[in-house]
């Protein structure tokens, strides 16, 4: 992202850096209004470069352009000094308690724990339909898929997220979707359970 950089010196890692001299950034909600401070929000942007229209798709130029300011569909937080933190494509974020989460951001912890190969996050709905996390864990080769281990699983992310960011299930499967890229397709995992590996017994699934 060239309007968004780490200056020498100033790197804060981890972060997509400051604004560029020139640029101006908002964070928005899907009202169009500037969110609360820290929180994540669509990444607008203003600025002497920004595109005019995309060709041929009046529907997403019309999405993207509010007045002089182009919504980019990224979602950022901004720290107290300024420093812009990538949180995920907009249409991959999930609305839990009325509080964005990351994927990305539950992943990352998921990945820390000694039995997990891979990982992605999605929303799910619970008994009453309401959006949850649901976790979907490719194990090391080395790991057995125990009826303890989901909620193993779960418990560590307890330890290390908000309790709304906590995966409210896992689920094993034997590989993520991708494309040709490498990029994982949530829009399969989100689909069902078409790809997952037999249910475990009862009590595997780890309800947190």
């Amino acid at each position: 992202m060239y309007y968004l950089v780490n200056r020498p010196g100033r790197a804060r890692p981890g972060s997509c850096g400051q604004a560029v001299p020139g640029y101006t950034f908002r964070l928005v909600g899907e009202d169009g209004n500037d969110v609360p401070p820290r929180e994540p929000g669509i990444l607008a942007i203003h600025g002497p470069t920004l595109l005019h229209h995309y060709a041929r798709r009046p529907e997403a130029t019309r999405g993207a352009l509010q007045g002089e300011w182009f919504l980019s569909g990224d979602m950022f937080r901004r720290d107290a000094d300024g420093y812009y933190w990538f949180q995920g494509r907009k249409d991959d974020l999930l609305k839990v308690a009325g509080a964005w989460v990351s994927p990305a951001e539950v992943e990352a912890v998921l990945m820390g724990h000694a039995a997990v190969l891979e990982c992605a996050v999605v929303g799910a709905p619970d008994e009453l339909g309401t959006t949850r996390p649901k976790a979907f864990v490719v194990l090391r080769p080395d790991v057995t898929a125990g009826a303890g281990l989901p909620g193993e699983i779960i418990a560590f992310t307890k330890e290390r997220l908000a309790p709304y960011k906590v995966p409210r299930w896992v689920e094993f499967v034997p590989e993520l979707p991708k494309t040709s890229t490498g990029k994982t397709q949530r829009f399969k995992l989100r689909a069902g359970p078409s790809l997952a590996s037999p249910s475990p017994p009862e009590g595997g699934r780890g309800e947190g």
